[in-house]
Parts: C-alpha cells; sequence; structure tokens
C-alpha cells in the first residue's frame, strides 16, 4: 500500500493520514512536533527529539499518551516498512505529530476519534532538500525582521503564523531573521542562528527554540550561548544556521550587506567538515545528489518561502 504512517497504534497508507476539521490542531494549531533525519538509514539524535517533544508538550499543557520506548518502538516499525519504497541513497525524515485531538464541543457528536492523536510519518529527506545545494557555497541571504510575536519559543508547535507572517516580509530567496525592538536576535523560520566573532560562535538563548543542530554544534565547536544584538552583524566575521535537515548553511548577506567577506568562513567550513566526518557523509555533496534530478516546488514550503 506504499509508504505508511503509525497513528495511535495502527499503520495506515499515507494518503489517509488525517486529522478532523475540529480537531484542535486546526482550529487552534494546537499540535506539537518533531522532525528528524538520518545519516545512513540511522536518525540521528532520536533521543534528543523525542525528549524535545516530551517537553514542547508539557509546555503547551498537553499529554502524549505514549511512552518514549513505545514511540521508539513505533518509529522503528514504521521505518523499516518505509524503507523498502526508498531509493538505495535516500536518507530517512521522520514527522511525529502530536495533537490534543478533538474540540470538546464536537466530541462524541460528529464520527471521529476522541483523545490526542499521535501520527509518525517518515519519507524521504531529499523532498525537503531539493534545490538547497547551492546554499552550501552560496550562503543564505537574509532580512532583519520584527519578531512577529511567535507563542511560547522553546515549545516545537504548530501555531506557526508568525513565521509565515515573517517569511511574506522579505523579498524572493531571502530568509527572514527575526529581532525584537531592542535588536536582539532571535531566529530565522526553523533554524537557529551562529554569529561568529573571533573563533567564538555566539547564539541567541533566549526567545528561540533550543535546537537540536544547535546543541550539537555546542558539542563539537566553540560555542558560547548568549544575547546577541543585530548590530552586531555588520562587524562579525561569520554568520551561519543550523537545523535538522541542512545541519549547516552559511549565511553570507543580510539586508543587501555581505557578511564578512561575502563568503562562507573557516569556522563554518570546519564544523561542516567535522560534522561530515562525524556521521560519515559528505553532508554538502549528498545534498548535491539529490538535487541532481531538478523538482517543481509550488506554494510556500520549507526554506523556500516564495
Amino acid at each position: 500500500m506504499g509508504r505508511v504512517v503509525w497513528h495511535n497504534g495502527n499503520l495506515i497508507p499515507e494518503a489517509e493520514a488525517r486529522v478532523s476539521i475540529y480537531d484542535s490542531a486546526l482550529m487552534f494549531g494546537d499540535m506539537v512536533f518533531e522532525m528528524t533525519r538520518s545519516f545512513h538509514g540511522v536518525h540521528f539524535k532520536l533521543d534528543e527529539h523525542l525528549d524535545r517533544l516530551f517537553r514542547s508538550a508539557e509546555l503547551t499543557h498537553q499529554t502524549v499518551p505514549y511512552t518514549k520506548d513505545e514511540l521508539k518502538s513505533a518509529i522503528a516499525l514504521v521505518t523499516e516498512e518505509n524503507a523498502k519504497m526508498f531509493q538505495p541513497d535516500d536518507e530517512h525524515r521522520l514527522l511525529i505529530n502530536v495533537s490534543r485531538g478533538v474540540l470538546g464541543m464536537y466530541d462524541g457528536l460528529v464520527d471521529v476519534p476522541s483523545g490526542p492523536q499521535v501520527m509518525i510519518a517518515d519519507f524521504p529527506l531529499r523532498w525537503t532538500m531539493v534545490g538547497m545545494s547551492r546554499f552550501y557555497d552560496e550562503g543564505v541571504a537574509m532580512r532583519l525582521i520584527d519578531d512577529p510575536g511567535y507563542p511560547i519559543p522553546t515549545a516545537k508547535h504548530r501555531s506557526r503564523l508568525a513565521f509565515q507572517l515573517g517569511n511574506a516580509q522579505v523579498r524572493p530567496g531571502e530568509w527572514p531573521l527575526f529581532h525584537d525592538s531592542g535588536g536582539w536576535l532571535r531566529e530565522t523560520s526553523g533554524a537557529n542562528i551562529f554569529l561568529v566573532q573571533g573563533t567564538i560562535a555566539l547564539t541567541p538563548h533566549e526567545g528561540c527554540l533550543p535546537g537540536i543542530s544547535a546543541g550539537y554544534i555546542a558539542d563539537i565547536g566553540n560555542v558560547s550561548h548568549a544575547r546577541v544584538n543585530s548590530s552586531l552583524i555588520p562587524k562579525c566575521d561569520e554568520l551561519f544556521v543550523s537545523a535538522t535537515p541542512f545541519c549547516l548553511l552559511p549565511v553570507t548577506k543580510v539586508n543587501d550587506v555581505p557578511v564578512g567577506d561575502g563568503n562562507p568562513g573557516p569556522i563554518y567550513r570546519r564544523l561542516l567538515a567535522l560534522w561530515s566526518e562525524n556521521v560519515d557523509v559528505d553532508i554538502a555533496a549528498q545534498a548535491r545528489s539529490w538535487d541532481a534530478v531538478p523538482r517543481t516546488r509550488t506554494g510556500p514550503s520549507t526554506y523556500a518561502f516564495r
């Protein structure tokens, strides 16, 4: 039946995976989630992603009706089933969604399951990454945007309209970089930011999601969690972003002004090389191989907003 999704203990066809129009996830964006990637088919930092899922549920007063071990068993089952449909060079991209379920005013009045809804999907990472390989060498262009007020920024949840409003304000091909009224940097849409001064990478620790990839960079690099003001950008040596699908990308321009010398810097290159060595995958080369087969995108999508 093709790819499958695990839904509250059952495997169902991917095309049938959905939540009700009466679900709190649709009514309020009231859903916590995690998305992972694999290297050589092994989910990277899975324990850390699941721990953050439970923290996000706690912060949003939701309940995950399964233990961590039960979710790991479900993930193993979904991964095994879907791997049969993957191409030999594919990596896995898990999507784990937890919603509060149908709103009380509709519960029992419509023919939909009650209570929390947990879905685990697994699809090829290339879906997310296609078209992105050029950024490893060219870098990303960003534009500073006023922080739109993302609710509970330390939880990973689906109330992401604030991000989309920021995305709509940048020019085609740019990414938004959010800062507050005092100029203090937050994050970009779906990625953490690092500002390099000398040999130290500074990354904001307030008003943004504690990134799994950002945590890994702190493990392998010289990183300081600090308040970072946008006024430092013209004076910094490098700027780069981290997120699960692409790991690391350089930022070479902000508000049309080059960052540093306008090229990916040595700290970024060293960290990307070390990460690649640690997982035995040339991360940038893998992305380039996926771009060998062009795919046309329509509408907003991850890291390609317009």
